[in-house]
C-alpha cells in the first residue's frame, strides 16, 4: 500500500512543561483522504514521542496507540482497540514485552485479564483472571517460565483477596501434587488433597487446628474435580486470550 505523507506541523498544545511542545506527521492512505497514522515528535529533540493508528474503514475511530521513550526511542506501551481493549508494556533495557492487560468487552475501566511475561525466556510466568465487573481476582495461574508448565494454581473467594484453594504443579509433567482448601478467612487450611506422581488423587486430609496432625477427611463426600476438567480450563483460557476474535472475560 502506497502511502502520502505530508509535511510536519506544529501542536501547540502544551505539556506539564510550558516550554514543552510537539509536532506530527500525518501519513494518509493511497487516496489521499483518509489517513493510516498520525506520528508525534518533541519539536525541540524530535524524538517520536507516540504513533496513532486509524481504523481502515472508519477513520475516525482508533485501532493501536504506541507510545515511545523519549531518550532511548524504544517502545515503552502499545494500546490496543480491536474488538476489545488491551495494552501491552515492554522492557526498555531488552524490548520485550513484560505485561498485558486485558479490559472488559462492554467495559473498558473494568480489567478481565492480566498476563505478566519472563523476559529471560520469552514466556508467560503469570495470568491473573478477574471477575466480571469486578476490581477481584478470581484466579491466578503461575508457570515455569522456562518450561510453560503450570506449577500453581490459585483460586479466590467471590469478591475478595482471600484464598479458597492453592493447588501445587509438577513444573516438569504438569501433574498436580497437592491442593489445600481453605477457610474463608483464607488464611486457615481446612483440607489437604494429596494426589499420585501421575496427577491421580492419592489420599485427602484434613488439618487438625488443634495439633496440627491430619485426621481422615470430613470432605471426602465432596467430588474432587478431576485433572482432565482442570486441563480443559487452563486451555480454555490460554485459547481465548489468544484469538482476539474471541472474548473471554471471567471464570
Amino acid at each position: 500500500m502506497k502511502l502520502i505523507s505530508i509535511p510536519l506541523e506544529v501542536n501547540e498544545t502544551k505539556k506539564t512543561d510550558e516550554n514543552f511542545k510537539t509536532k506530527q506527521e500525518v501519513i494518509y492512505r493511497r487516496n489521499g483522504k483518509t489517513i493510516n497514522k498520525i506520528i508525534e515528535f518533541d519539536s525541540q529533540t524530535n524524538s517520536k514521542i507516540r504513533t496513532v493508528y486509524y481504523d481502515y474503514f472508519n477513520n475516525e475511530k482508533i485501532r493501536s496507540i504506541e507510545e515511545f521513550d523519549i531518550e532511548t526511542g524504544k517502545i515503552t506501551r502499545v494500546t490496543n482497540f480491536i474488538l476489545y481493549k488491551s495494552v501491552d508494556e515492554y522492557d526498555l533495557n531488552t524490548g520485550k514485552k513484560v505485561k498485558t492487560t486485558n479490559y472488559n468487552f462492554t467495559d473498558t475501566n473494568k480489567i478481565s485479564s492480566v498476563y505478566e511475561y519472563d523476559v529471560n525466556f520469552d514466556s508467560v510466568s503469570k495470568i491473573y483472571i478477574y471477575k466480571k465487573n469486578s476490581d477481584y481476582v478470581s484466579i491466578i495461574k503461575e508457570f515455569n517460565p522456562q518450561t510453560g508448565k503450570m506449577i500453581r494454581w490459585t483460586s479466590f473467594h467471590n469478591n475478595s483477596n482471600r484464598i479458597n484453594s492453592l493447588s501445587e504443579y509438577d513444573g516438569k509433567s504438569n501433574h498436580p501434587v497437592r491442593t489445600f482448601y481453605y477457610e474463608n478467612d483464607g488464611v486457615s487450611v481446612k483440607d489437604i488433597h494429596e494426589y499420585f506422581p501421575n496427577g491421580v488423587n492419592l489420599i485427602k486430609k484434613q488439618k487438625n487446628p488443634k495439633n496440627n496432625s491430619c485426621l481422615k477427611s470430613n470432605y471426602a463426600s465432596v467430588p474432587e474435580l478431576d485433572n482432565l476438567t482442570k486441563e480443559r480450563m487452563a486451555k480454555l483460557i490460554d485459547n481465548l486470550f489468544g484469538n482476539k476474535a474471541v472474548k473471554f472475560e471471567c471464570i
